[in-house]
């Protein structure tokens, strides 16, 4: 594969991803603005979220922008 369509491959993968993200962070700001703090299920659903940003996000897709589209840039 080309370098030019290996970048746009990750383009694509990226940009699809950062829908990804939107529509989370969107659903947990539907979640904050509603949430209960009495009810023990927010911690838990609050951790699923975190778990999802760090892992998802923190992880996979910046290792992706820092290892295929900034050293390109670079």
């Amino acid at each position: 594969m080309s370098e030019s369509a290996r970048m746009r491959e990750a383009m694509d993968r990226l940009s699809a991803e950062h829908r990804l993200i939107g529509r989370m962070l969107a659903s947990l700001g539907t979640f904050v603005s509603g949430l209960d703090a009495a009810d023990p299920g927010v911690r838990r659903v609050l951790g699923d979220y975190l778990a999802f940003f760090r892992g998802y996000v923190e992880g996979r897709h910046e290792r992706m922008e820092e290892t295929v589209v900034f050293a390109e840039l670079a």
